[in-house]
């Protein structure tokens, strides 16, 4: 155990009691006993680890006798099953968020690409000063996300290969950013899913 970590438990425990059984229905925590029961806590906790907090904690809230008055804090079980379900719904849960939220930014950045590849053909039907930084800006980064569409089809009139080359690429970003994004919110859900059963 980390030196001082008990002592960094139960000094969070003793806030939370300052606060009142309120707060601690509200942030859903089991709030520890006070006054003598939670001296004998403290006692009993000094240097075991917080599985071992959480199981007199949890004799006392059951009403549990507590073992014979030895210092020795119960082990919990290896095997505590409850322990390790809960600790894996957690997992999975914050999995599950983190790859919904990488869904979310692969359909942000495929919109992004879409649209500075619209941005480019509407630059080659506008008049615009092409020595203009953010004109510069899109034409330079267009020219990279258009990737191997650039000479497709080559018509007669430049301005119409622009707008189907560029527009091809820009559905081809578009289809495969949700293409990705669907595949990671399966993932989500499946991670999710099992956390349920």
């Amino acid at each position: 155990m980390v030196p001082g970590l008990s002592a960094l438990i139960l000094r969070g425990i003793e806030l939370v009691q300052g606060r009142g059984p309120a707060f601690a229905a509200r942030v859903g925590i089991l709030l520890p006993p006070r006054g003598a029961a939670f001296a004998e806590l403290r006692r009993r906790a000094a240097g075991v680890t917080w599985r071992g907090i959480m199981v007199v904690m949890e004799e006392q809230a059951n009403g549990r006798p507590a073992d014979d008055g030895a210092n020795a804090v119960p082990a919990a079980p290896v095997n505590d099953h409850r322990v390790g379900t809960a600790t894996a719904g957690r997992v999975r849960q914050t999995a599950q968020k983190l790859i919904n939220v990488l869904a979310g930014a692969v359909r942000l950045v495929a919109a992004a690409f879409a649209v500075i590849l619209l941005l480019r053909i509407g630059l080659a039907f506008v008049a615009v000063n092409p020595q203009n930084v953010i004109a510069e800006w899109i034409v330079r980064t267009a020219d990279v996300l258009v990737w191997g569409f650039r000479d497709l089809f080559v018509p007669a009139d430049p301005r119409i290969g622009l707008l189907a080359n560029y527009g091809l690429a820009a559905v081809f970003w578009m289809v495969v950013g949700f293409v990705v994004a669907a595949v990671l919110s399966g993932l989500g859900q499946l991670v999710a899913g099992r956390a349920r059963s």
